[in-house]
């Protein structure tokens, strides 16, 4: 972990995210084996496990964004970056290219997410067992969407003008 204060808070907020995701993982686990058992060896469902599994499921991914996002944890293309590595000002112009994409795309799903969520609380729309509101929902992961852009924003203006190792997957 960094010594600046920037760094410190990126880390933090991304370790609880990530706490959460991992309990949301671990909640739809328990959701499912207890919707198998109720189902088929008590012969009664549980009301509602669908609303919560899609629910459970959506919390999982949107809480798991801002860290996979901040850890760079996205896939590189090795035929892409190769060229790169011999050419230190070239590099951290492709960085630097490559980071305002995933800023400028995370934030594009948040507007996304922010326009369903609208069209959700105009219409009414509610979850199908329960008949929750799913604007609220929805609200909240766009809000999750916006903290990934921000922790992410702030991790490259943290690593801005520096020739660090690629995080992600190469292919």
């Amino acid at each position: 972990m960094s010594d600046d204060p920037l760094s410190r808070w990126t880390d933090r907020i991304a370790r609880v995210l990530s706490y959460v995701a991992a309990a949301g993982i671990f909640a739809l686990m328990a959701l499912v084996f207890v919707s198998v058992f109720f189902r088929y060896v008590l012969n009664s469902p549980i009301l509602a496990t669908e609303d919560m599994m899609a629910i459970l499921l959506g919390v999982t991914i949107f809480t798991a964004v801002p860290n996979v996002t901040l850890s760079r944890g996205h896939i590189t293309v090795e035929l892409f970056t190769a060229p790169f590595k011999h050419f230190p000002a070239a590099n951290r112009v492709r960085r630097l290219a490559i980071d305002l994409c995933v800023i400028a795309m995370t934030l594009y799903m948040a507007r996304l997410l922010h326009v369903q969520a609208w069209r959700q609380y105009d219409r009414e729309t509610e979850s199908l067992v329960m008949e929750w509101p799913l604007y609220p929902v929805t609200y909240a992961f766009t809000g999750l969407v916006v903290v990934g852009a921000i922790l992410f924003a702030a991790r490259a203006f943290r690593d801005r003008g520096r020739v660090t190792t690629e995080g992600g997957l190469d292919l």
